[in-house]
């Protein structure tokens, strides 16, 4: 520990790109991220195959409170 205080995500900056520009998630992002947690190709890699998928509701929440949260992390395997 180094004795100075917790990031807060919420406040960073955000950098840009001439192509990218990264943003914290929103509500508006679960359908896209709902393919991308239903891809194969990811969940190997994950340890997530055959798991059962995260309902699109659970998501929308999820992610909606992504902006105000403390963090931005996602916690251990899938949607908490």
């Amino acid at each position: 520990m180094t004795g100075r205080p917790a990031a807060d995500f919420p406040a960073k900056p955000t950098p840009t790109g001439a192509t990218v520009v990264p943003r914290p998630f929103t509500e508006e992002d679960a359908p896209t991220m709902a393919a991308i947690l239903r891809d194969p190709e990811v969940l190997l890699p994950t340890g997530s195959a055959g798991a059962p998928p995260v309902p699109d509701e659970r998501l929308r929440s999820w992610y909606a409170g992504r902006r105000t949260g403390r963090t931005r992390q996602i916690p251990p395997r899938g949607i908490e």
